[in-house]
């Protein structure tokens, strides 16, 4: 073979663009996932007249007395640029950071950054509804991904999941909805590190 023809640089393939399009008709069922438990958990509290829907509020036990003040202090730092370090709106001050690690480092919570602040109850209500509705798609997404498969049974299974008794029960104790709504993404990291 001559060196000439050697030397001449073969076409590279491009590769295969996927649509968004194509994205979400693959993952249909997860978006189902999803979208499923977030329409009936809005319809559930519009049905039950909670705020922007009514007169009723979601803000029961804790989420009135511990979760909200904190939502809102942070919402404050947030939309001002305060140190999330230490804080004097507490008692004769206190540790901000350790708290905003337990109570408050949802990622969810983050976007109260947009939220005006006679808004954040309304806000709180629809964080919590979508992530009841991730715990879902988070679920048929470990499915997927563990059993291979890709039917309705990945949409049975995730709103199973994301109406299960706890995270219904316990809604208003929103840090654990994040640990729940996670667990199948850990679950999924576990299995991949062991196969």
């Amino acid at each position: 073979m001559p060196v000439s023809t050697m030397n001449k640089a073969l076409p590279a393939k491009e590769p295969k663009k996927r649509s968004f399009r194509e994205f979400a008709i693959r993952n249909r069922y997860i978006w189902l996932s999803f979208l499923i438990p977030f329409v009936l958990m809005v319809t559930a509290f519009a049905l039950m007249s909670v705020s922007p829907f009514g007169d009723k509020q979601i803000l029961v036990t804790d989420l009135w007395h511990q979760y909200f003040p904190f939502l809102a202090d942070f919402q404050y730092k947030l939309q001002h640029g305060e140190s999330f370090f230490w804080t004097w709106s507490i008692g004769g001050g206190v540790n901000y950071f350790s708290l905003m690690s337990y109570y408050l480092a949802s990622p969810v919570n983050f976007l109260s950054v947009f939220v005006p602040s006679d808004w954040l109850r309304e806000f709180l209500m629809f964080s919590v509804a979508v992530k009841i509705a991730l715990a879902g798609s988070f679920m048929a997404f470990f499915l997927k991904s563990v059993f291979r498969r890709n039917d309705a049974s990945l949409v049975i299974f995730g709103i199973s999941f994301s109406f299960c008794a706890f995270l219904i029960g316990y809604y208003w104790n929103t840090i654990w909805l994040d640990t729940v709504c996670i667990f199948p993404l850990c679950a999924l990291g576990l299995v991949k590190l062991l196969t």
